[in-house]
């Protein structure tokens, strides 16, 4: 596996950005404007599995024509941000939400390993029996801490949701929590916070991009039509004339075309020491085995998927930055010792063969997954 890390923006630097944009200090990592008025209040909205090429399409294809004007009329800019690895939803949110990266907050994977058994953070609640889910602060906690008013706008199917419960639990009390039940609902429902004339953020997540791509793929007509609905929310709200307030647009990660699924069931089947439920980090499956059990485990899987899957020590990963700066050591655990990791873009493992296969998807490492869009509005 390549290290893909280099000194570029990152999602990693949006919450600096935005708390020192709206505290006044110093800002850190420049806004695609690239301006520094006064700014009263940010909307950090992620669009879920809209990456950068996506963003790109939908221009050149004339699906978002308000975006398009609001950006020649100067009011409007964009530039590309790298995600963290593994390009995962809840890793990448965590990410944003606290300006840190895997191995410093802990959220590694999807599916992670912890003393008590395998979680799906995303289906699944955090045992109360482990540590904290989360390590350090939150968007949060610094905009409250700096006096200012933190606010989050979910769809309502999501509010009980145990990711939710991860990243918006310090946030969640009854004046700051704000839910949508029909798309329709987020720009109505965002106008009225923004009348409400407080200074801070408002952070606002919507899944259907991410849920168009996995189903159908990017770029077909359902795609299509998701993408021109956006581009009407950014019309309404892009002209509403409230000086001092910005719309961040972003997202958590792209996507890319799954090829050839790499079935887990026949590699437990030939090594049943193999975990029912392992970690479902990015691209990779997280295993502990012993020195034994892995050239086991080496054997088979060159076997099985001769030139696909690579086997990788999780401890030289990390040391190698793949998951970020050095952070609390325990967070290794949580992938397991080894990453089998299927190596060629658009490969991937099929957990359950039971399951209708997804025709794309992401946790990977090519510019399809990784790059994102940080656009910025200006709603003076």
């Amino acid at each position: 596996m390549e290290d893909t890390r280099q000194a570029a923006l990152r999602v990693t630097d949006l919450l600096p950005a935005l708390v020192s944009r709206v505290t006044g200090a110093t800002v850190r990592g420049p806004s695609p404007l690239g301006d520094d008025d006064p700014v009263r209040r940010v909307v950090l909205m992620v669009l879920d599995g809209f990456g950068w090429d996506q963003m790109e399409r939908a221009l050149d294809d004339g699906l978002m024509p308000n975006l398009q004007g609001l950006m020649e009329e100067g009011r409007a800019a964009a530039k590309a941000l790298d995600t963290v690895f593994p390009s995962m939803t809840p890793v990448v949110l965590t990410s944003i939400l606290t300006g840190r990266y895997p191995s410093e907050h802990g959220i590694v994977g999807q599916v992670v390993r912890l003393p008590s058994g395998p979680v799906d953070i995303l289906h699944e609640p955090w045992p109360e029996a482990e540590a904290p889910a989360l390590s350090g602060t939150d968007l949060a906690e610094e905009l409250r801490a700096a006096g200012l008013v933190y606010r989050v706008l979910l769809e309502h199917r999501l509010l009980l949701g145990p990711l939710t419960d991860i990243l918006h639990a310090r946030a969640a009390t009854a004046d700051s929590m704000t839910t949508f039940v029909a798309a329709s609902g987020l720009p109505v429902l965002l106008e009225d916070l923004l009348d409400q004339s407080e200074a801070g953020a408002i952070y606002t997540y919507w899944s259907a991009i991410d849920a168009i791509n996995h189903r159908r793929g990017a770029f077909n007509r359902e795609w299509a039509a998701e993408v021109e609905a956006i581009d009407q929310w950014i019309g309404r709200l892009g002209r509403t004339g409230r000086p001092g307030t910005r719309i961040w647009i972003t997202a958590d990660h792209g996507h890319v075309k799954l090829q050839h699924p790499l079935a887990y069931q026949d590699l437990q089947h030939a090594l049943p020491f193999l975990p029912e439920r392992p970690a479902e980090v990015g691209n990779g499956i997280g295993i502990t085995v012993d020195a034994h059990e892995l050239d086991l485990v080496t054997s088979a899987v060159d076997r099985l998927y001769p030139g696909r899957v690579e086997v990788l020590d999780v401890d030289d990963l990390f040391d190698r930055g793949m998951f970020g700066p050095p952070g609390p050591r325990h967070f290794r655990a949580r992938v397991g010792s080894h990453l089998l990791w299927a190596s060629r873009v658009g490969d991937h493992w099929w957990m359950d063969p039971k399951k209708t296969a997804n025709h794309s998807s992401h946790g990977g490492l090519s510019r399809a997954e990784m790059e994102v869009p940080w656009i910025e509005i200006r709603l003076d």
